[in-house]
């Protein structure tokens, strides 16, 4: 069993690998002089070789399997089905749309509060790589359209783990060469996998919106790029140029694509691939000042780029001129891209106008946020409050509901002068996602302090995306809005760091015993091993189950994507559970009061109404007839000529009717019409339903007073058909006869009120 030196950052011999001197992925003629790895295992052969390599794959992806299940069941709780229309889930849809009738300004009713208005035009801010994607789907048929969030999102979840199993190989074959892997380091890589893809990334599946399905293409495209460039910087193995190329091509259209469709994170790989290119740069000079040195000394010791960054370009390609332009013109096309979008929505290469949204109107403190920071709302004023709150430990707290774990009781705290759009429910890195900050930690330390761990070259040079990663991450802490979602910003650098400092401590711990050490040493190894083994096992599981909890309370608690069926089936779950929910009653009739506690329930009457506090609205969960609660049977007997006003509440100061109209043989449609001294107004028409000759149609219809709400779904399917903000006063009032058209009016249940008020 032998091993050979490999030089480290500062020129020293280490006993570790050089999967340089023998590429470990490609066949070797004497498997018996392979390097082994930090510890002089024995060497394997190519055979043996795919199969360590397809043993971690798998491995990896079991535990990441998993975590795609819990995903999956987290972001249909609070949705009716797998192809449900989302709220805000649409805007790609409907750019997709846009740009197959050769425009970019989308419809106004698509973004709503989103939207910017440009002169007579609506467009969006968010990247057009999702929308781009879509148009093949949209051109060929319109059925999905709004539909294709949840799909999308969880597409982009498994491409990021892809992309980070594949990368987190070939750190492992750079770290650690051809090292075994034995049963221990399969339930870890398993265990770390699944700990990690339950991050901020698990917490995306609370919503099924726009900006989740960002983050996470944003995120998977960052990640492929950086794990492409990993793959170039790094050979391992790609001994033959064309994989080479492929791999360098793969990092520069995958960052295109990223910074294109989330700029702050998508500006990571094109950082790393500009430190690439700046490397390539110096290195090429510094070598051609080397090759016309006649100096022995000049020629023995390494250029300064290369320790400085630990990447020998000529490992990676032979034609370095080349690859430099190739870099440099992709970069700019992306860069270039992305200014052309822009430009053709806001007429700026790069800004976008803050002022112009529709939500500015609507919220005076975006608006107060804005002209305190010059119209912006960026600025390195932000930068310590999201600081303190990324990285406090305490960012949760324990619940009597479950799953027993949230968010802190109060929201994100301010340092300084500086004024936020929001300040949004949030934890932090320590708190919510243990493995990835610890672990990155020691990922820092061994790619950065190297003597320590004794990293060879190879591992440093994974500085470069390291620093691109952190580079595009950074950029959330100067935003005026705090939010858990935007830890996700931070993903790749977390992911990427905690991937070499677990596989720096696999090299440590897997070292065996040697000859000269004592019995005491070898006892406090082990002792040591196990600690680290087992707070790696807790780490993992916190991190799923906290992210899964805090997702689940977002989702059904606090964001205003979900709908009442499911908030008050969420909250028949968690008393099923245990859950002591904190109950709060009010008499018949009584007005809503301010929002109570985060998670706090109100009950008016006998179970007239069931209202849930996010901590700043009351969401309504279920409602009685009392609360303007019926259950609307429909039977239709003949053809129906004229709209038919189902029921109505009306008081001396106006009324608010739903009424119906038939749309072709067997389908119909429904609208409010509000009257008041001011007139009559009628509400955009809802979704159509059928309404087939002869066959009874229930629908579930609130239209309360104390939200000025009117809502209906389909009573089999929950399907919601309208939901509109008018102004309701009175009861409702019983329906009258109709020719062609039998209207029979039942109370809808309070089931889940009653059930937890006992």
């Amino acid at each position: 069993m032998r091993s050979r030196p490999s030089s480290s950052a500062d020129g020293k011999g280490a006993q570790v690998p050089n999967p340089q001197d023998q590429p470990v992925d490609q066949p070797v003629d004497n498997p018996g002089d392979q390097a082994g790895d930090q510890a002089g295992e024995q060497a394997i052969g190519p055979r043996k070789l795919l199969i360590l390599r397809r043993r971690f794959l798998l491995t990896a992806a079991l535990g990441a399997g998993l975590a795609i299940v819990i995903f999956l069941g987290v972001m249909q709780a609070s949705r009716q089905s797998f192809f449900s229309e989302d709220l805000l889930g649409n805007f790609y849809d409907g750019q997709a749309q846009a740009l197959l009738a050769g425009h970019m300004n989308v419809d106004p009713n698509v973004p709503g509060f989103e939207g910017f208005r440009i002169g007579e035009e609506t467009h969006i801010y968010q990247g057009i790589v999702p929308a781009v994607v879509r148009m093949p789907v949209l051109a060929l048929t319109s059925r999905f359209e709004g539909r294709l969030t949840g799909l999308s999102m969880l597409l982009a979840y498994c491409a990021a783990l892809g992309f980070l199993i594949f990368a987190a190989w070939r750190i492992r074959c750079i770290m650690r060469g051809s090292a075994a892997m034995g049963r221990a380091e399969m339930v870890c890589t398993a265990t770390v996998a699944f700990g990690i893809a339950g991050s901020s990334l698990l917490f995306l599946s609370s919503t099924t919106w726009v900006y989740h399905e960002a983050l996470l293409w944003g995120a998977a495209l960052c990640i492929g790029s950086f794990t492409s460039l990993i793959y170039w910087m790094a050979p391992c193995g790609l001994a033959r140029p064309t994989a080479r190329f492929f791999a360098l091509f793969a990092a520069v259209l995958l960052g295109g694509l990223a910074v294109n469709t989330r700029l702050s994170i998508g500006l990571g790989p094109l950082v790393g691939l500009g430190l690439a290119a700046g490397c390539l740069v110096v290195d090429m000079l510094s070598r051609s000042r080397v090759k016309s040195s006649a100096t022995e000394s000049s020629k023995t010791r390494l250029p300064l780029i290369q320790r400085i960054s630990g990447w020998d370009s000529q490992q990676s390609t032979s034609r370095p001129l080349a690859s430099l332009l190739f870099i440099l013109v992709g970069v700019a096309a992306a860069v270039v891209v992305y200014a052309g979008v822009n430009n053709a929505r806001f007429h700026s290469w790069f800004g976008v106008p803050l002022d112009r949204q529709v939500l500015v109107a609507q919220d005076p403190a975006r608006v107060a946020a804005l002209q305190a920071n010059g119209n912006s709302l960026f600025g390195v004023k932000y930068a310590p409050s999201v600081l303190l709150q990324t990285l406090r430990p305490d960012a949760l707290a324990l619940r009597s509901e479950f799953p027993f774990i949230g968010f802190p009781s109060q929201k994100p705290a301010v340092l300084g002068d500086a004024l936020f759009a929001e300040r949004d429910w949030s934890s932090s890195l320590p708190a919510s996602e243990p493995l990835l900050f610890f672990g990155s930690l020691i990922g820092l330390t061994a790619l950065f302090v190297p003597k320590k761990w004794k990293s060879s070259s190879q591992v440093m040079s994974l500085r470069i995306p390291v620093l691109g990663a952190a580079a595009g991450g950074s950029l959330f802490l100067a935003f005026g809005y705090i939010s858990q979602r935007y830890l996700t910003d931070l993903f790749p650098f977390l992911a990427l760091s905690a991937v070499i400092g677990l596989q720096a401590l696999a090299a440590l711990l897997l070292t065996p015993a040697s000859c000269d050490r004592t019995k005491k040493q070898v006892r406090q190894s082990r002792i040591f091993a196990g600690i680290a083994v087992f707070a790696i096992l807790v780490g993992s599981f916190w991190s799923v189950w906290v992210n899964s909890s805090l997702a689940l309370q977002y989702g059904l608690e606090i964001s205003p994507s979900a709908r009442e069926a499911q908030r008050s089936s969420w909250l028949d779950l968690q008393k099923s559970l245990g859950g002591h929910a904190s109950l709060a009653h009010l008499p018949s009739g009584a007005a809503l009061p301010t929002p109570g506690p985060r998670g706090q329930v109100l009950i008016f009457g006998n179970c007239e109404a069931m209202y849930r506090s996010s901590g700043s609205i009351w969401y309504l969960l279920e409602a009685g007839r009392a609360a303007g609660g019926v259950q609307v049977h429909l039977t239709k007997t003949a053809a129906i000529e004229d709209p038919i006003t189902l029921v109505q509440a009306a008081s001396p100061q106006g009324r608010a009717s739903l009424v119906l109209r038939q749309v072709g043989q067997d389908q119909a449609e429904l609208l409010i019409e509000s009257s008041s001294p001011a007139g009559l107004v009628q509400s955009t028409p809802s979704k159509i339903f059928a309404l087939p000759l002869g066959h009874q149609v229930s629908l579930n219809v609130v239209m309360t007073s104390r939200t000025n709400t009117v809502l209906v779904t389909e009573q089999h399917t929950g399907r919601e058909l309208l939901r509109e903000q008018v102004e309701v006063s009175g009861l409702l009032l019983a329906p009258v006869a109709h020719q062609g058209l039998q209207v029979k009016v039942s109370d809808l249940p309070t089931k889940v009120c009653r059930d937890i008020s006992r």
